[in-house]
């Protein structure tokens, strides 16, 4: 399933991104998918679970627009929708059209959160420190 290396790679971006930026949450993805690009959305969005687990991604919402296909036929020059890549003109049946779009994967936005995900909110007392443990001692031997 080449949908989750393909959602590694956006979890690779995203997190670079929020890191330049100075942010340490990732609250919202907006993403675009070409409808030729060859991505599954079922695949995808089971990639998109497994993959962003331990990730700045993890909580974030993942909005996603499909871009259906355009191509523009060499012959003809008439502009269409295509839902496959082999698809013919429908003008004049011509084969090998100009796809103008369908075939990308774009990652639009990114919605950052600077603050870190368990920060005390100034007013807070800061929580007490945790009691160490107690060391178990060795049970002396019994004499009989």
């Amino acid at each position: 399933m080449h949908e989750f290396s393909i959602v590694l790679n956006i979890v690779e971006i995203a997190e670079k991104e929020a890191r330049i930026a100075g942010a340490h949450r990732i609250s919202a993805i907006s993403l675009e998918i070409g409808r030729l690009s060859s991505i599954e959305p079922a695949a995808f969005r089971f990639a998109w679970k497994q993959a962003v687990r331990g990730s700045m991604l993890e909580h974030a919402r993942c909005t996603i627009r499909y871009l259906p296909g355009e191509a523009a036929c060499t012959g003809c020059g008439l502009v269409f929708e295509i839902k496959q890549l082999y698809e013919p003109c429908p003008g004049c049946g011509l084969f090998g059209p100009e796809i103008r779009q369908g075939q990308s994967l774009r990652v639009c936005s990114l919605r950052l959160e600077d603050e870190p995900a368990f920060s005390l909110h100034p007013n807070e007392a800061a929580a007490e420190p945790l009691p160490q443990p107690v060391a178990a001692s060795k049970p002396s031997p019994k004499k009989f």
